[in-house]
């Protein structure tokens, strides 16, 4: 067994693999052209399109997401006024972040958002559907403000998290939960920045479901949209290959 590191580009690479085997259907016939990525993890984000001034337009920034959590939730333990000015912080502090890794203006178009910025969507309601920046910007601020208000009480965090309590005195899931969702929307909101308002974000976890099998009882599952997923794809050579000949340039090796 072979074990390597998988690094910013490589990640990138494969998630674009995953997005196009899940997204270029559904964008030819909805007009959208060119499958352009924005995927999220816990560390870094990745970006993909074709006229991205990167190598192989593909972008790989640091974003940590795990101190802004924490920060969350600690602020969550003394006022409202402490929480909100945490949130503040966190959007700043990605704000300098992204100018100082030189973040590139993304081009116009369509993006697949996948991993923890689809995680967000699902939070907020609005998986599977296109959406415009700017729509996007107010849905994210509105949705924030109401989970810092009502955290893991908030309806829709108790429909993403709805497990209770394991025993007497634990949080429930939604109660642990809620500052990532928090983080993962303040961190979207902030990389929006680099986003037009001519360009719309499309949402989307799974791959769509196969046909349906049933084999001893068992009926197969829609995969989770993932690296693994796109590295599976890419090595079967359907991985999307990009060029700057126009936003219609896309197809497979």
């Amino acid at each position: 067994m072979e074990i390597r590191e998988l690094n910013g580009t490589a990640e990138a690479e494969y998630e674009a693999s995953a997005a196009y085997a899940a997204c270029d259907a559904i964008f030819r016939d909805a007009g959208r052209g060119v499958v352009a990525i924005a995927a999220a993890g816990g560390a870094t984000c990745q970006f993909v399109h074709p006229l991205l001034p990167k190598a192989g337009g593909r972008v790989s920034v640091h974003a940590d997401i795990y101190e802004r959590v924490t920060a969350i939730r600690n602020a969550s333990q003394e006022s409202m006024e402490a929480l909100r000015g945490a949130a503040k912080c966190v959007l700043e502090e990605y704000a300098v972040a992204f100018a100082e890794a030189e973040l590139p203006t993304m081009p116009d178009g369509t993006w697949a958002g996948l991993t923890l910025f689809a995680d967000f969507a699902e939070l907020g309601g609005f998986l599977e559907e296109f959406i415009s920046v700017p729509e996007l910007k107010a849905r994210i601020e509105a949705l924030v403000e109401e989970v810092l208000q009502q955290k893991g009480s908030h309806p829709r965090c108790l429909a993403k998290w709805p497990y209770p309590a394991r025993k007497e005195g634990e949080q429930t899931q939604a109660q642990k939960n809620w500052p990532i969702g928090v983080a993962t929307g303040l961190r979207l909101r902030a990389f929006l920045e680099y986003f037009s308002d001519a360009s719309s974000f499309y949402f989307i976890q799974r791959l769509p479901p196969p046909p349906v099998i049933e084999a001893g009882g068992q009926t197969a599952q829609a995969l989770n949209l993932d690296w693994p997923i796109g590295r599976a794809v890419a090595s079967r050579s359907a991985r999307p290959q990009y060029s700057k000949e126009g936003l219609g340039g896309v197809h497979a090796l």
